[in-house]
């Protein structure tokens, strides 16, 4: 049975797993990505504080499964000036194991973040893909989303 919960301090361990998995795929696909066991507690020691900061309203779910965390999603409210309607849910990471996709774990995690964003009264959620990674893409497409902004970058000499 799939629970989606918020995150709990003694779920940090297959957090930082699951983090590390993401930062790997990842580095997969754009060989420039730092190790993900260089950069995996440094990263979500920064989550964390960030979760800590209620001046910064954000929130992580597990998706726990037979007792194990198969997946997360962390994110946090943001304004974005530019939009008439500024208060957005940036979704800042969204992993679900391999042996666990395909399930709907995906789903449940986003479902939890679109009702914490309507808590809020919220009506926009954005997250960032990398342009190569066209698997996750695809999947929140699936989900509803879809392309407004593209980043652009430029490596100098």
């Amino acid at each position: 049975m799939l629970i989606i919960r918020p995150w709990r301090a003694d779920d940090r361990p297959a957090v930082l797993a699951l983090n590390a998995e993401l930062q790997e795929h990842e580095r997969a696909l754009r060989p420039s990505r730092t190790p993900g066991a260089e950069m995996t507690e440094g990263y979500i020691g920064r989550l964390e504080a960030r979760l800590d900061d209620e001046a910064q309203d954000g929130a992580l779910f597990v998706a726990e499964e037979d007792g194990r965390v198969v997946g997360f999603l962390c994110s946090f409210v943001d304004n974005d000036v530019l939009e008439r309607v500024p208060r957005e849910v940036f979704i800042t990471d969204l992993i679900v194991t391999a042996a666990a996709q395909r399930r709907g774990v995906g789903r449940a995690l986003v479902g939890a973040v679109r009702a914490f964003a309507r808590d809020r009264g919220i009506t926009r959620l954005v997250v960032t893909v990398l342009e190569v990674n066209e698997g996750a893409a695809a999947a929140y497409r699936a989900l509803g989303f879809r392309p407004a902004a593209r980043t652009l970058v430029a490596d100098l000499p």
